[in-house]
């Protein structure tokens, strides 16, 4: 098919995935399994469900549904972040061609695996585990909330455990799939660069070794290896700058913000995931930060959504003299 016919078949696909989430949350509401999922609530979290938005106009997100509301959010949070090139060959009958894209498998992996280790840590503190079910449905249902950038929360996961919470901190830095809606880092960046590490490790013990990137049956030319690379270590970067900011701020305001707390707002904040930790977590917000924190804040929202180097172009005086 031509691109032009992908991409309205995509804008029709994203349509139909957000009316489909709306009908399937409101008839939850009728069946009497989800009697807080009304139309309004129904069409709010089918728009920022696909669209990995995450705005709730619950004050506790997620959690003000019942389990089974829950359970039927998180595939539409995978589908918003997953590549919709992808969902369009399922629509178009070719079920193995997701499962044959490398980003797609790492990206499962990725959110499995995540899941896994949080519900085990979840599950052997007897303080806030609540049973078997609740607990593989919370781990699964944040972890796959912060790694697709949606930013819902089943819980407040600010008392959970620091193993938990630090792993929920890793997960914001992934984020979904290439064309997707998501925000973060993103999976193939992710994958090119750990490919390329490996790549180098090799070539290190193998100098005379000739050994292309692969990404599928796609070879990953050197230059777009070297811009991942860059803009990885400059996300990084500016990630650790924001932090130190944020606690430098904190100080001279006389605000209290643990090192954690800045760490995930900081996080939070430049990577589009909403929620954080302590004082930014999931069932609270950002006031409590000093007004200058939260008008840089306002400004790395907007550098993390449509990434940092159409950024750092716009501030280039090369570009305006062009």
């Amino acid at each position: 098919p031509s691109e032009m016919c992908i991409r309205d078949s995509i804008w029709g696909l994203y349509v139909g995935l957000t009316v489909l989430a709306a009908s399937t949350f409101y008839l939850l509401h009728l069946l009497g399994l989800a009697p807080n999922m009304d139309l309004f609530n129904a069409v709010s979290h089918a728009l920022t469900s696909v669209a990995t938005a995450g705005f709730s106009p619950e004050p506790q997100s997620a959690g003000a549904f019942t389990p089974i509301a829950q359970w039927a959010i998180i595939p539409f949070m995978i589908l918003g972040a997953t590549n919709f090139v992808l969902l369009y060959y399922i629509t178009q009958g070719e079920f193995r061609h997701p499962f044959e894209s490398e980003e797609f498998r790492f990206y499962i992996a990725v959110l499995v695996s995540f899941s896994a280790i949080v519900a085990a840590i979840i599950w052997i503190d007897p303080e806030i585990s609540d049973g078997l079910e609740p607990t593989i449905r919370h781990a699964l249902f944040n972890v796959v909330s912060i790694v697709s950038t949606t930013g819902y929360a089943s819980t407040d996961f600010s008392f959970w455990s620091s193993g938990a919470t630090h792993m929920l901190f890793l997960s914001m830095f992934v984020g979904g799939m290439a064309g997707s809606t998501t925000c973060s880092i993103k999976s193939l960046r992710w994958l090119v660069t750990f490919k390329a590490f490996r790549r180098n490790l090799f070539t290190s013990i193998h100098p005379e070794a000739v050994r292309p990137l692969r990404l599928g049956d796609r070879v990953i030319d050197e230059e777009t290896v070297r811009d991942i690379y860059a803009y990885v270590l400059l996300a990084i970067i500016i990630f650790f700058l924001l932090t130190i900011f944020v606690v430098i701020d904190a100080a001279r305001a006389s605000t209290a913000v643990t090192e954690f707390e800045a760490l995930g707002a900081s996080a939070s904040i430049f990577l589009n995931i909403g929620p954080a930790f302590g004082m930014a977590g999931p069932m609270d917000n950002y006031a409590g930060f000093p007004t200058t924190t939260r008008a840089v804040m306002v400004v790395m929202m907007w550098v993390g959504r449509i990434e940092i180097i159409p950024v750092l172009v716009l501030l280039t005086p090369a570009f305006w003299k062009s």
